[in-house]
């Protein structure tokens, strides 16, 4: 089987290599309705990162040895029509990748790991009628509300696409999405829970913008029956130097026999500052509900769907957007044209002390010996933590950007109860380097 992998990365690092001398020119293609050529170009991108990252006493326990360090890189290769003739509305994207990851240094609970992913990101079909119309069909991005529900989760080492249908209406300063399918690529997938869903948004003016949404998401886990409708509303407004955004969203539907009743939301507000130094100020309040898992009758925490959690809630990704509440205070800075940094700060609290408390990809936090991280009797308190973040990126040329950062994680009386009391600060470190062409 490594052979065929090996083989099959060979191909497809041979087509990279290849693809900036491919002609980009016009070919003539036969027309063979009236016998005139028709002018067809093709675009041939390359794009991709590695990232090297380090966590130290990732279980909050001293001397434990859990200081696992990670290796991820991604390669995609992406081949569409770049221009056609003007009566033709039908093209494609075709988007292979190969991509890495291994993880060493890692405690028995959660494994090292070694593996290599050759697959497509993207391959679809899509077109358009006229001007209000389009549509696209097979494996797709799907990216709505700023990445909280909805996103490609770019940070993840293969991504996430979907294997769904999806059209436009546009009219206007308005349009509406309607989208249907299943999970097809994702980190770590275990199932293919199916999405469907309608995303309308109203921008009067580039200073305004409104969305109204409604998505259901259907699973079965282990055997029980997930139904999830979400019901939600999106604003955004600027004005001069300031900008606000306002999102709340509910859930109903049916989890392993449990009605589900749930919410979500966040308040954003902040300031730009210009001069010799230009910046941005602004801070942040989300929450999401959560609940009993022994409730027989009731399910109350919010499910986060298919979000890019990474620099909502903390680069450590240690919190996700299920049973919490987050106060965040946001500083980024411009250097220069080419570069930004930024700090931040989270104070993290459970909604419900009685829940787990769930990490940035929606599942439980567990311990050294792999048991998720919950006080039944809700003793422990609702203190998770706090968490201060130091990041930044800088375009080196055109074709390469490099980032970094650090995160420390400083666990409160919550992690300090169900942890045997341990709670030893965390450290999170990374370095990246994207590069296209």
């Amino acid at each position: 089987m490594g052979s065929k992998l090996a083989v099959l990365r060979n191909g497809l690092l041979t087509l990279c290599l290849c693809a900036p001398v491919l002609p980009s020119a016009a070919q003539r293609l036969p027309d063979r309705t009236n016998r005139r050529p028709v002018p067809v170009s093709f675009r041939v991108a390359v794009d991709g990162w590695t990232r090297l990252e380090s966590r130290t006493f990732a279980d909050y326990r001293s001397g434990s040895g859990d200081d696992p360090d990670f290796t991820y890189s991604r390669l995609r290769l992406s081949l569409r029509p770049e221009r056609v003739a003007p009566t033709t509305r039908i093209g494609f994207l075709f988007q292979p990748q190969v991509s890495f990851r291994q993880i060493t240094g890692a405690l028995p609970a959660t494994g090292n790991v070694r593996r290599e992913t050759i697959d497509f990101h993207q391959a679809l079909l899509e077109g358009a009628f006229g001007d209000r119309w389009a549509w696209r069909a097979g494996r797709q991005e799907l990216e709505y509300g700023g990445g909280r529900l909805i996103a490609a989760s770019g940070w993840t080492y293969c991504g996430r696409a979907f294997d769904a249908g999806w059209g436009r209406f546009r009219s206007g300063t308005s349009r509406i999405d309607l989208f249907a399918g299943r999970l097809g690529q994702a980190a770590n997938q275990a199932n293919a829970p199916y999405l469907a869903g309608i995303y309308a948004t109203l921008s009067p003016d580039s200073r305004h913008r409104s969305e109204l949404y409604i998505l259901s998401k259907t699973d079965r886990v282990s055997g029980n029956g997930v139904a999830v409708r979400t019901f939600g509303m999106r604003t955004e407004r600027h004005a001069g130097d300031w900008s606000g955004t306002v999102e709340l969203a509910g859930q109903i539907g049916r989890n392993a026999g449990k009605e589900i009743r749930a919410a979500a939301g966040y308040v954003e507000a902040g300031r730009e500052i210009g001069g010799r130094l230009p910046m941005r100020v602004w801070g942040e309040f989300a929450f999401a509900t959560g609940g009993d898992p022994a409730n027989p009758r009731r399910y109350g925490t919010f499910d986060q769907m298919f979000p890019n959690n990474h620099f909502l809630y903390g680069i450590a990704d240690v919190q996700g957007w299920r049973n919490m509440t987050d106060l965040c205070l946001r500083w980024r800075i411009r250097p220069n044209a080419r570069g930004t940094v930024t700090l931040e700060g989270h104070r993290f609290r459970l909604a419900d002390p009685r829940d787990f408390w769930y990490a940035d990809n929606g599942a439980p936090n567990r311990n050294r010996t792999g048991k998720a991280l919950r006080d039944p009797s809700g003793a422990a308190g609702t203190d998770i933590g706090r968490e201060f973040d130091l990041y930044g990126s800088v375009r080196a040329t055109d074709r390469v950007t490099v980032s970094g950062g650090i995160a420390r994680f400083l666990p409160g009386r919550f992690v300090r109860s169900v942890n045997g009391g341990d709670s030893h600060p965390s450290t999170w470190i990374y370095t990246q380097t994207n590069y296209s062409f």
